[in-house]
């Protein structure tokens, strides 16, 4: 397959357990391209209380560029302060013009400096990696994308060391601010209040296996690990219909006024925000009448929302938020120190007492996607872990 529609025409799976099973990936055609966007010192920005908008930039980033390529369907990962998009030839141009956009409203609404870049996939496979693709059916609505193959890292690396460095050899890096547009975030949404672990607290998992053993087998022992240790995903799920609660805060709104209303002037921004104030009050009182209005069963939205939401997830990397208690959370701690002993792994953790989700709508009724993290920078500091321990090798 290599027509542009190759990741629409993926056979999907539907056992999320089997996410490193090889048969299930295909390689992604050496005519398509990895967009690549992260937030440089995303770490520090966090501890200076800008969580959430670190999080909402690389939501946005990925809002903005399937409002560019309407019509294709795109294999993505949401990474908690970037991502990464796999995209055809054809939507090249599309595709910067929606990086530039995010860049420019990380800079100019939150002073976030986002890093940008395009990385041909033949760029990659000469390097000997490869980047394989695989859909997972997370439910009747919704399909994530999983990556392997060591090619979208590559990809990742060589964008953040061009930008670092500043430098643009290879044309990797993007700097065409000519092309910055405002409105190209439509469906971006922040309206729910953080949402209180279901237990004691929640957590930011990256597991990684190491580069000499079968993938297939320690990622088996991980799931079974964490299965004996938290149960099934109904009992360490993150979120729950009762502590879902769209926010009636016009500071937790101000995120999404924001972007929505990113350039505008000062009183179209506060008209923007009463608006979004009164569209999330309807909306709870939707959501309690359970009546069907706009196209969209209201009494069970929060429930399809779960199912939406992307709580696990694979890149090369297992990315999980896992609700349970700190008992919980020390024994997974001990059989993944056990499994980074025998040197099969590389783990990070991170963990908060709550989740704060970002949603993409396109229609209520089915097509909404809702991307999780911590509360105060779960995968961002997830990651940092993780890299640190991969760096010290042991």
């Amino acid at each position: 397959m290599t027509s542009p529609n190759f990741y629409k025409e993926l056979v999907s799976f539907k056992n999320f357990e089997d996410f490193s099973n090889a048969s299930h990936y295909r390689v992604l055609p050496d005519s398509w391209y990895i967009a690549v966007a992260d937030i440089k010192n995303s770490t520090a920005a966090i501890a200076a209380g800008k969580y959430r908008a670190v999080n909402a930039i690389g939501v946005a980033t990925i809002v903005a560029v399937h409002n560019k390529c309407d019509g294709y369907e795109l294999p993505y990962i949401f990474a908690g302060d970037g991502a990464s998009i796999a995209f055809p030839y054809n939507l090249l141009q599309a595709v910067k013009e929606a990086l530039v956009s995010a860049q420019g409203l990380a800079k100019n609404e939150f002073s976030l400096e986002l890093m940008i870049g395009i990385v041909p996939v033949s760029s990659v496979l000469k390097q000997g990696y490869q980047i394989s693709v695989a859909k997972f059916q997370a439910s009747e609505d919704y399909c994530q994308a999983m990556f392997s193959g060591g090619g979208l890292d590559y990809a990742e690396r060589l964008v953040k060391q061009q930008a670092r460095q500043g430098t643009s050899d290879a044309n990797f890096v993007i700097d065409e601010q000519s092309m910055l547009q405002t409105n190209c975030f439509d469906g971006f949404e922040c309206r729910w209040n953080r949402i209180k672990s279901p237990h004691e607290e929640v957590i930011a998992l990256l597991v990684k296996v190491r580069a000499e053993h079968d993938a297939n087998v320690v990622y088996s022992e991980l799931n079974e690990a964490i299965s004996r240790t938290y149960g099934d995903d109904n009992n360490h799920h993150p979120l729950r219909e009762d502590a879902l609660r769209l926010t009636l805060s016009l500071q937790r709104l101000y995120l999404e006024g924001h972007i929505k209303s990113a350039h505008q002037k000062w009183f179209i921004r506060f008209l923007h925000l009463c608006k979004l104030l009164c569209i999330s009050l309807f909306g709870r009182l939707l959501m309690a009448s359970g009546i069907t209005a706009f196209g969209c069963d209201w009494s069970k939205y929060k429930k399809r929302l779960m199912l939406n939401t992307d709580f696990k997830k694979y890149d090369d990397v297992l990315r999980m938020v896992i609700s349970g208690t700190k008992s919980q959370r020390l024994a997974l701690l001990k059989a993944l120190q056990s499994l980074h002993e025998q040197r099969k792994i590389y783990y990070g953790l991170s963990v908060s007492d709550a989740s704060i989700i970002t949603c993409f709508i396109t229609d209520y009724g089915q097509d909404h996607i809702h991307f999780l993290d911590l509360d105060k920078g779960g995968y961002a500091l997830a990651a940092k872990a993780l890299k640190e321990q991969m760096q010290s090798n042991n």
